[in-house]
């Protein structure tokens, strides 16, 4: 059976998580109020709750812990952190460009960069929908991970992960579970890093094309897992 079939199958019902087995943290600099906090855990908890999308419904449970972090950390610091070989790259473009959100692989946990997602509120204008697509795209890479023989491979896997998140909110749309202006927007926002994330970009064409030609959208996704 292939990871797609799988994945599908996995889809119609089975092994469906608890939101219980979900642990949402917030760091101490957040000055949110209760409310703010409680809306930012249901947003990631109702994805659970009443999954409807593939990376959400897997016999191992992926995306459990969640950090929302202050911190206002950029592309340089992760790169330096993620690609410690490279020296000769001080990534000086990336200075300015936040991280909204990061995996933890060896912690196996998701980090939302919420005062990074915040910034680019205006793009859209509602916080929880943006910070709702920057998880699904960080469960990406969970999912993929899943597989403890999993290479991460940065200029291929960014774009499946940017892939599979708009494959998420289309099928949210589709569902009546999402605005179809957040389908818009998460394209948008893809699309905008061809200048200085070119590799996420591809995410927005692998979604055309997937919109096109489904069986090789498919098996190109199938060819990575």
């Amino acid at each position: 059976m292939s990871i797609w079939t799988d994945m599908q199958k996995r889809s119609s019902g089975d092994d469906i998580r608890q939101e219980d087995d979900l642990s949402i943290e917030f760091d101490g600099a957040l000055n949110y109020t209760k409310e703010s906090k409680e809306d930012i855990r249901n947003t990631i908890r109702n994805l659970h709750i009443s999954p409807v999308i593939f990376p959400l419904r897997t016999s191992t449970i992926i995306g459990k812990r969640v950090l929302i972090s202050a911190e206002r950390k950029t592309y340089q610091v992760l790169f330096k952190e993620r690609f410690p070989e490279d020296k000769d790259d001080d990534w000086d473009d990336l200075a300015s460009v936040h991280v909204l959100g990061e995996y933890k692989r060896h912690e196996k946990k998701i980090i939302l960069y919420i005062d990074n997602i915040k910034e680019i509120k205006h793009h859209y204008g509602d916080l929880l929908p943006m910070m709702r697509y920057v998880y699904l795209h960080e469960l990406m890479h969970a999912f993929f991970d899943r597989n403890p023989n999993h290479d991460y491979i940065y200029g291929v896997e960014e774009a499946f992960a940017e892939f599979g998140a708009l494959l998420c909110i289309d099928e949210l749309v589709s569902k009546a579970k999402a605005d179809p202006a957040e389908l818009d927007w998460a394209l948008s926002h893809v699309f905008s890093k061809k200048d200085v994330l070119r590799c996420y970009s591809y995410g927005y064409n692998l979604f055309n094309l997937y919109k096109k030609e489904k069986e090789l959208a498919k098996r190109m996704l199938q060819s990575y897992l």
